[in-house]
């Protein structure tokens, strides 16, 4: 009821009961979109304990079984069958927001919020109903609406620490750092235990400019609070992200290879990429495109040995990062532009055929906005946006950044600063480093087309604080150092002391 993802606890309480066949179900399907793998072995023993489970829980292991036993999910049979089972106990809260969920993955998102009313109207404290409703509006793009809804959440559920979490979310895209900072100290006043309240108050507390000693601190005290399995995963992306915004360019190759032996023989094809990923952005940051290229390959020939995405939804596109190793070959001269737009071609054809309804927009985001580095690039974007549509929320990545960059490499500049401005305030860094302190370069080019040369200065200022001593020499900062010389930034920024 109070919002928060309980698979740590589900995880433990099969740990202490094995038979415990309600814990294995719901870890099943509370954590199938983090770990799918793990996910799977749950339901298997789910499954061997069925005669185990009432009604109402058997009713719910069968749909559980054809949204993730199928590879992609089935996610129509998957709200066929929950929506029967709301029906069939039409007073049970749960069934209500599991429907409305299974319902949203399918593009119906009138029927997902009519179902999310249903189980407020059911309980009118159930504070996962509340922020996943807030979620629906905010990818409509009804952000007021959506804080409203939170507002409400936060007045009549006071323990839904989950919606202060969803507020969270949307104050880091929009920069509304502070009040990012106090929810986050709120969500730990109520729920100490809570990893997503380190998280964020680690996120909004660099954003806020806290001395890192303390933002390390507060990712460590949060993947404390993980689930065993999650905690090296975890651990390794927080020192990572560091290791970038702090410039320290080869620790973060090193932690690409260190996570690329880790994940081993592991089926899940998101922590390889995820290693292939960090290596090619550190790559190519550090002026070794060649070695970027390569390692890109070497991970696209092997992709298919892995397990593929089992959803459909946002956040299964924005990890599949093939879009980011095509680019990185093409960066490297190891794969040319025609081969480029013959391959990633493909990737959004698979994901056009596949994905949900509401994510169409964020395969234009990941296949076209987000590696577009040219004006022809940019162009190819922006045509193919009308096919797709643009997202107007984009959590977990800085969708702002890569809009508003294709906007300016476009030539069309005031459409792009909205954007980049809306990017380089955002209290994301963490979540997003590279990105985060590359968007700045672009904020000031912006800035200074425009005349604005002091508040170009200022973006110009936050990638060299970052990687005007970047180890080795970072190219963003190499043209950011350049820029400012050309527009006689004061205060020594030019030189970068």
């Amino acid at each position: 009821r109070d919002g928060v993802a309980a698979g740590n606890d589900f995880a433990q309480a099969a740990a202490l009961d094995p038979s415990l066949a309600e814990a294995h179900l719901r870890f099943a399907l509370d954590e199938f979109w983090r770990v799918p793998v793990d996910a799977r072995e749950h339901l298997a023993r789910a499954i061997a304990l069925r005669s185990k489970l009432g009604p109402r829980d058997q009713r719910l292991l069968d749909a559980a079984q054809t949204w993730i036993q199928d590879q992609p999910a089935d996610r129509a049979a998957y709200a066929r069958l929950l929506i029967a089972a709301q029906a069939e106990f039409p007073l049970d809260a749960e069934r209500a927001l599991r429907a409305a969920a299974a319902v949203d993955e399918t593009g119906d998102r009138p029927g997902a919020l009519a179902l999310y009313d249903r189980a407020l109207a059911i309980d009118p404290a159930f504070g996962a109903a509340f922020r996943a409703r807030a979620e629906i509006l905010a990818y409509d793009g009804r952000l007021d609406d959506a804080l409203a809804a939170i507002d409400e959440c936060t007045r009549r559920a006071p323990e839904a620490t989950a919606c202060l979490a969803q507020r969270t979310l949307l104050d880091g895209l929009s920069g509304n750092c502070q009040r990012a900072e106090r929810d986050a100290q709120r969500i730990l006043a109520r729920d100490p235990s809570s990893d997503v309240g380190y998280y964020q108050l680690a996120q909004a507390s660099y954003a806020e400019g806290r001395p890192l000693p303390v933002v390390r601190e507060l990712l460590r005290e949060r993947v404390a609070r993980l689930p065993d399995a999650l905690r090296p995963r975890f651990e390794s992306w927080h020192a990572w992200a560091l290791d970038v915004l702090t410039g320290d360019l080869d620790a973060a190759r090193d932690r690409a290879r260190a996570l690329d032996h880790t994940a081993g023989a592991d089926a899940d094809r998101r922590l390889h990429a995820r290693a292939a990923y960090w290596w090619t952005s550190a790559s190519i940051e550090s002026g070794r495109p060649l070695e970027a290229a390569q390692r890109a390959r070497e991970f696209l020939a092997r992709r298919d040995a892995w397990l593929a995405e089992p959803r459909a939804e946002d956040f299964s596109i924005l990890r599949d990062l093939t879009p980011h190793l095509l680019a990185a070959e093409r960066a490297g001269g190891v794969l040319s532009q025609a081969e480029f737009e013959t391959e990633r071609a493909r990737w959004v054809e698979l994901w056009e055929r596949s994905a949900t309804p509401v994510a169409r927009p964020f395969v234009w985001l990941h296949g076209y906005a987000a590696i577009a580095e040219s004006a022809d690039d940019a162009r190819q974007a922006l045509a193919a946006a009308p096919r797709f549509g643009v997202p107007r929320y984009t959590p977990f990545t800085l969708g702002d950044a890569f809009i508003g960059t294709t906007y300016y490499l476009a030539g069309r500049i005031d459409d792009a600063l909205p954007y980049l401005q809306r990017a380089a305030r955002s209290c994301v860094a963490l979540e997003v480093p590279f990105e985060h302190t590359q968007v700045h370069l672009v904020l000031g080019q912006a800035l200074a087309a425009r005349g604005r040369r002091d508040e170009a200065c200022a973006a110009l200022g936050v990638v060299l604080a970052r990687w005007g001593h970047a180890r080795p020499r970072s190219v963003t900062a190499d043209r950011a150092r350049q820029l400012a010389q050309t527009l006689g930034c004061p205060g020594g920024l030019a030189s970068d002391r």
